[in-house]
């Protein structure tokens, strides 16, 4: 297997994970058809890219919306002590699902998760979601 490039290495060549080609994206100046390149979860350029770009896997995107992801300031995964409500696998698979990037967790559960170290112990987000969403928890325990 060939070494793995690194990010500049791939800038420069202009080879991305993956390309999105001709989609509507919503950008701070309106609706505009591009292509977006990204790398490792990144995008790291916008415009009319084929032709100049390459990637791993390209997604024709014609005819289709691609918009930002949300951040949800007010969420209540109610975990630990009131799962029966709605726990942080759940709760945050559900917002993946709507197209929310990041969230502000709300401490209505039992214990209260006021402290860094008590959302530590209590913290079970799924793997695979983590990737996808960011919990800003962090910001109001700090």
């Amino acid at each position: 297997m060939p070494p793995k490039l690194t990010l500049d290495k791939r800038l420069t060549q202009q080879h991305a994970d993956l390309l999105i080609k001709g989609g509507i994206a919503i950008t701070p100046s309106g609706a505009e058809q591009l292509d977006i390149a990204c790398i490792e979860g990144t995008i790291v350029a916008l415009g009319a890219l084929a032709g100049t770009w390459t990637a791993d896997t390209e997604l024709d995107a014609r005819g289709l919306h691609i918009l930002p992801g949300v951040i949800d300031s007010q969420v209540h995964f109610r975990e630990p002590g009131l799962t029966h409500k709605e726990d942080l696998e759940t709760g945050t698979r559900g917002a993946v699902l709507g197209g929310v990037t990041g969230i502000f967790e709300m401490p209505n559960t039992n214990p209260l998760t006021l402290w860094q170290m008590t959302y530590t112990q209590s913290s079970t987000l799924p793997k695979d979601v983590l990737g996808v969403i960011m919990p800003f928890i962090w910001a109001a325990l700090r």
